[in-house]
């Protein structure tokens, strides 16, 4: 079914009765610009007990109110990891499904990750700035080549998920970041940054423009841990996080803002007691969101060649700091069928406008195009299972391995 078509159906479901966003999280909130853009203003709040904000109610409280309401909501189940519980709560409720409650993925389509430049102030082993050779000079994005992808991006895929200005680069390394933020917001779309907070930055400046996601991401909480992949020379630089963090904190409580701030903890062997105990407390303080995960050797690139029995890549990533061994990841995993990829949904565009074959990808000879603006959207992701690198990490079952490892 068309977009316009789906959206139609969505108007007639809801009218004359409130939505409610099962999950206010990433989804739940591409759920809610979806909306906005749409002209569907019936939004009432979200329905999370993680998240806590003046637009979400815990589930406890939603039970209530469907027990005391005359005429029932309308729910988008807006949480992959809650979809079996909240499809149950509405079975509870007679609730049926199309009717009076949908899937935010029956209507949402991709989302878009854009470097702003291809640079980052970190060298970490999970990431290609850290592990992979350098891909020539540094590129930046001028703001017109920017703007001319939103709105193509607007234009052939007006159900996007949301866009993130990032894939392989701090994007807070850019002093001119907030105009790329501003262009994103004016058009209602679901905005995504994510930053190591480990160099200095206007935090109250990017905190006012109140953005939807920021993503932390890091390794450690003391000094020891965190120096073990980011040598440092002063001890007090490891220790920028941490204040960061704090003055983070402070500046969203004085300006009012609503930013949802998600911790991305990458999870090695030796980091996952009092560090990761400790980071848990400080998210607890601030009112932060905790997101742990195993950390994995990407980009895809150096994936392959590790199944390939690469054992001189294997040596110099010390692959054996990873909480799963990569090798026996896929040994694990490479039988069963390639179905559903997590990447499989995801753009991603570098700073010159070219497409990568995928946003795990990061190799410049793996470009599906040089200039996204020359490609019709609806054919990348055909052209992209066609390319030699989207066949090979299928052929070594890597989307079904990073689906149950990750996590």
């Amino acid at each position: 079914m068309k977009v316009c078509a789906k959206m139609n159906t969505l108007k007639e479901l809801s009218e004359n009765r409130p939505i409610v966003i099962l999950g206010a999280k990433n989804t739940g909130i591409d759920f809610y610009h979806f909306l906005k853009r749409h002209n569907i203003h019936n939004f009432l709040f979200y329905v999370d007990n993680k998240i806590q904000n003046d637009k979400t109610v815990s589930i406890e409280s939603f039970c209530d109110y469907l027990r005391k309401c005359d005429k029932k909501p309308y729910a988008i189940i807006a949480s992959r990891f809650m979809m079996k519980d909240f499809s149950d709560l509405c079975d509870v409720f007679r609730m049926k499904y199309t009717e009076d409650y949908c899937k935010a993925t029956d209507y949402l389509g991709p989302s878009y990750q854009i470097d702003l430049h291809n640079r980052c102030n970190l060298k970490c082993p999970s990431c290609p700035q850290g592990n992979y050779t350098p891909q020539g000079k540094q590129e930046f994005m001028p703001f017109d080549k920017f703007t001319s992808i939103v709105d193509k991006i607007l234009l052939e895929t007006p159900n996007l998920s949301n866009i993130a200005l990032y894939c392989w680069s701090e994007p807070f390394l850019r002093t001119d970041l907030k105009k790329f933020i501003e262009y994103v917001q004016e058009k209602n779309i679901s905005l995504q940054l994510s930053t190591n907070l480990n160099h200095d930055f206007d935090i109250r400046q990017i905190v006012s423009l109140n953005i939807d996601y920021l993503r932390i991401s890091t390794s450690g909480y003391y000094f020891s841990t965190y120096n073990r992949d980011h040598p440092s020379r002063r001890e007090r630089e490891s220790y920028h996080v941490i204040s960061n963090l704090r003055e983070l904190r402070r500046h969203l409580d004085e300006l009012k803002c609503s930013t949802l701030v998600d911790i991305a903890f990458h999870k090695y062997k030796y980091n996952i007691g009092d560090d990761l105990e400790k980071m848990k407390l400080l998210s607890e303080e601030l009112h932060f969101y905790l997101t742990p995960f195993n950390a994995v050797p990407l980009p895809i690139e150096n994936y392959i060649r590790l199944c390939q029995n690469d054992t001189y890549l294997y040596k110099k990533m010390e692959c054996q700091k990873f909480i799963n061994d990569p090798i026996s990841i896929v040994r694990d995993h490479q039988n069963f069928k390639y179905e559903n990829c997590s990447f499989a949904n995801a753009i991603a565009i570098t700073p010159s406008g070219a497409l990568r074959v995928c946003c795990g990808s990061f190799d410049k000879k793996n470009i599906l195009t040089d200039d996204i603006c020359g490609i019709k959207i609806s054919d990348i992701r055909a052209t992209r299972e066609k390319h030699k690198l989207c066949k090979d990490c299928r052929r070594f079952g890597i989307p079904h391995a990073f689906e149950t490892v990750v996590s």
